[in-house]
């Protein structure tokens, strides 16, 4: 995921200061490998960490001394934190040293690196430690709304396998006794009933055949595009997904811009940062439309993810020169909004589930009763 520097050094005019800034960063990008293996820490550990560096580095004293110190709490002494240090202290940057320890993710070095290029590490430090504190918080929120509905579905899903497998034969028996015609639904829950069995094993089929695949095609594009445009499209959860992904690219341009980058070396850096194809796929054309004189309004303007309020904002930003602090404020609003469709998901999952459960268990009901009733009026 390296950035090909040569090819941006012939897109790009920039002044001294921003090319400076711009070439060491980009320098970094291509000098090393970006690793994106499993074992990253958790978003409760990166708010603590960021923010107690940032403490640490207010109060003025340097880098290794803070190290040093969040190293006697007991609570740090572990391998990658160790190594973090060490390698400060062998002259690492910290942004390298993060990277290095596998760690953190790439949005977490670039946004360090960026920091110590422009000279505001503690100020990144901040934005770190508050962008975790955001993110942990919607999913204590999301976990809150999603831990009730998957214990009703769960309890609703084991209620309906009892009926099923215990209940439904049980009428079964009674209604082999009467040589009257079951009512259509009757008939429809009996039958399910005696194909459960092989229902099941279908699922599981189904189920383990979606994971071979995936497997297999994980890595091809139109595989990585289509699960993007399935995840961003997908009721309820798709608009938070795009708003999450919106929110990242919102704060990281705003981040990258402040710094001095000129644009299109930010949208360049974005592609590594996003971490979502579809996004890369956007960013890619993007950087393309700018290098050919587009402005960047025009070229977000023809995808539908970025609606039209944002695009004209984005368009006054340019004409104004203030892209910095409207992306900020573009942050601001959709962190807004994702935290209100939170609270509106937590409130109307439940009764919904509630609804929907209910009226599951009494069609089967219904439909085992209905006969028996009919049989009670036909002897009376």
């Amino acid at each position: 995921m390296a950035v090909n520097l040569k090819e941006l050094n012939k897109s790009t005019v920039q002044n001294k200061s921003d090319k400076n800034t711009g070439k060491s960063i980009l320098d970094f990008l291509n000098n090393r490998e970006i690793s994106f293996s499993s074992g990253k820490l958790n978003g409760k550990k990166k708010e603590k960490f960021f923010s107690e560096l940032s403490i640490l580095l207010s109060s003025g004293i340097d880098l290794k001394s803070a190290l040093e110190i969040l190293l006697q709490n007991k609570k740090n002494k572990q391998e990658y934190f160790e190594k973090i240090y060490e390698d400060v202290v062998l002259g690492k940057s910290l942004s390298e040293a993060l990277q290095f320890s596998n760690k953190f993710d790439a949005y977490d070095f670039y946004s360090i690196k960026i920091g110590e290029e422009s000279g505001q590490l503690n100020n990144i430090l901040k934005d770190l430690s508050a962008y975790y504190e955001r993110k942990n918080k919607q999913n204590r929120q999301l976990s809150s709304a999603l831990s009730y509905p998957i214990i009703v579905l769960t309890t609703a899903v084991l209620t309906i396998v009892f009926m099923l497998k215990l209940i439904v034969p049980m009428f079964v028996d009674i209604f082999m006794r009467s040589t009257m015609e079951l009512p259509k639904i009757t008939q429809m829950i009996i039958s399910l009933s005696e194909n459960f069995s092989k229902y099941l094993w279908s699922v599981f089929f189904i189920i383990l055949a979606f994971i071979i695949f995936h497997q297999v095609f994980k890595k091809a594009e139109w595989y990585k595009l289509y699960r993007c445009l399935l995840l961003i499209k997908m009721p309820g959860f798709g608009k938070m997904i795009r708003h999450q992904y919106l929110i990242r690219f919102f704060r990281s341009t705003a981040l990258l811009l402040s710094s001095g980058m000129v644009l299109l070396q930010a949208i360049k850096l974005m592609k590594e940062m996003i971490n979502f194809y579809y996004f890369e796929k956007i960013f890619t054309q993007v950087e393309k439309d700018l290098v050919f004189g587009k402005s960047l309004n025009e070229s977000l303007g023809k995808y539908k993810i970025f609606d039209f309020r944002t695009i004209t904002l984005i368009k006054v930003a340019e004409e104004v020169n203030q892209l910095p602090s409207v992306f900020e404020k573009l942050y601001t609003k959709y962190t807004e909004e994702q935290d209100q469709q939170l609270s509106t998901i937590n409130n109307v999952l439940e009764p919904f589930l509630i609804i929907f459960v209910g009226i599951i268990v009494a069609f089967i009901l219904v439909a085992m009763y209905l006969p028996l009733f009919q049989m009670s009026s036909n002897f009376i």
